[in-house]
């Protein structure tokens, strides 16, 4: 007599509708309900949603966006409770002289020249001593150093100016990027992570941010120098995230010069997730900090970019590849996984969800304890489910399997009907994601009865 098995369903959202990433909120419930004589229906709800939002970390007079973090502590390196350098570091000012003249000067508290750019939308009986925009590098570590005037107009009255100012760190007259260079992915040798968000990601990775990548690290996972360089801004104090733009100047960051005058920008890190100080010198590979949630963020995760000086006093992101696993070039996909290889360290496993097949697993079967019922095991490898039949019966088994699939292919057409010994445990089928999905669904049921005697 046939026999009422297990029902389940499992539902796994990816979507990355804010700005950046991934959070996971799981909810479970089992409810088991008997069924006739003796089976029992089980229930089973996963829910997981993923969230992506994205930092904007550019300067325009103000610091690089932020994020917050609810931290998962490591037995890691002890991180550096430090942000530096201090708040506004860049100032422009002016001084009133006699006749009704203004005499602008400027400050850069960073370890790196700065360039900055001046412009005045209201200029009332007043006219300036340079062209404007005035641009200008200010010189590390500066203090008061002339700019320009505002001188009045003869015969004037009242006199008035509205000033905007915009900075970028860096020297954009010198930046030479290297199209040929090759970036370690930002995270431990032989991890491997998924891609949320990448170049012209459709949810905002546009205008200044439109080169930047965002991987789905979980909460205190650490994050590693893409390449050498030297660390010249952090931000560690704050704990504050969500996803609105009042969370916008509350994102940690480390922030990188490499030798061809471009920028490394670690973006959303946990509050007191930095390792390194301004002025440390870093390799390609070392640890610099933990992931977290700060800033305008709705998950967490890591967002990751090369960027620029521009002379509108701006920092884009620009075009970058990766050293993949192989040592090949690789320009990363949206949605895709991608192992980090740091040249000289032992090599590692690589499995690709999307590259295994069903012959990989054909006749794969173990003993496992008696449990008294029949239900299924799954497996995850990136978007791809190993599913296994586990007969905790002491007897032998005839069991039908009927998936029920949204976004997941199953490499058995269905239904799937096995005969299954006592207490073991057998493949069953793989579940494969389809290309370019963010919702997977599958839910499943099992009909049983003794398995007919030879």
């Amino acid at each position: 007599m046939d026999r009422g098995g297990t029902a389940s369903i499992k539902r796994v959202y990816l979507h990355a509708i804010d700005r950046e990433r991934i959070e996971h909120v799981d909810k479970r419930s089992v409810h088991l309900h008997p069924v006739g004589r003796g089976g029992w229906i089980l229930s089973l709800i996963l829910l997981a949603f993923f969230l992506s939002l994205l930092p904007a970390v550019a300067k325009a007079q103000t610091k690089d966006s932020p994020q917050r973090s609810d931290s998962a502590q490591r037995n890691e390196p002890a991180p550096r409770r430090e942000a530096s350098p201090p708040k506004d570091p860049v100032r422009v000012y002016q001084a009133q002289e006699e006749g009704g003249a203004y005499q602008f000067y400027g400050d850069n508290g960073y370890p790196i020249p700065v360039w900055i750019s001046i412009d005045f939308p209201t200029l009332y009986n007043l006219k300036s001593s340079v062209s404007l925009p005035f641009r200008t590098l200010l010189p590390p570590h500066s203090v008061k150093v002339p700019l320009f005037q505002l001188e009045a107009l003869p015969n004037s009255g009242r006199k008035s100016f509205r000033m905007t100012v915009s900075y970028a760190r860096g020297d954009p007259t010198s930046v030479r990027p290297d199209p040929s260079f090759l970036y370690l992915f930002p995270f431990p040798h032989g991890k491997k992570y998924r891609l949320s968000q990448g170049p012209n990601g459709a949810f905002t990775h546009y205008g200044e941010n439109q080169y930047a990548y965002d991987f789905d690290l979980d909460m205190g996972s650490l994050v590693t120098a893409a390449r050498d360089g030297t660390v010249i801004d952090v931000k560690a104090d704050s704990n504050r995230g969500g996803p609105s733009t009042a969370y916008a100047q509350d994102a940690n960051y480390i922030l990188i010069l490499h030798e061809d005058g471009t920028f490394g920008n670690y973006v959303h890190l946990k509050q007191n997730g930095s390792l390194v100080k301004v002025g440390d010198r870093v390799k390609a590979g070392d640890p610099i900090g933990y992931s977290g949630n700060t800033g305008v963020s709705s998950g967490p995760h890591l967002h990751f970019d090369v960027r620029i000086p521009t002379k509108e006093g701006k920092m884009v992101s620009i075009p970058i590849r990766f050293l993949n696993y192989d040592g090949s070039p690789v320009s990363p996909v949206e949605g895709e996984y991608y192992y980090a290889f740091h040249p000289g360290n032992p090599p590692f496993p690589v499995v690709f969800g999307n590259a295994l097949k069903e012959e990989d697993f054909a006749g794969q079967t173990r003993k496992i304890p008696g449990s008294g019922k029949i239900d299924l095991r799954f497996e995850q490898v990136d978007s791809t489910y190993i599913v296994y039949l586990a007969n905790g019966l002491r007897t032998p088994q005839e069991v039908t399997v009927e998936f029920r699939l949204v976004n997941l292919m199953p490499g058995k057409k269905g239904p799937i009907t096995l005969t299954v010994g006592g207490e073991t445990e057998v493949f069953v089928t793989l579940l494969k994601g389809v290309p370019g999905a963010t919702v997977f669904e599958y839910g499943y049921a099992l009909r049983y009865r003794p398995a007919p005697t030879p």
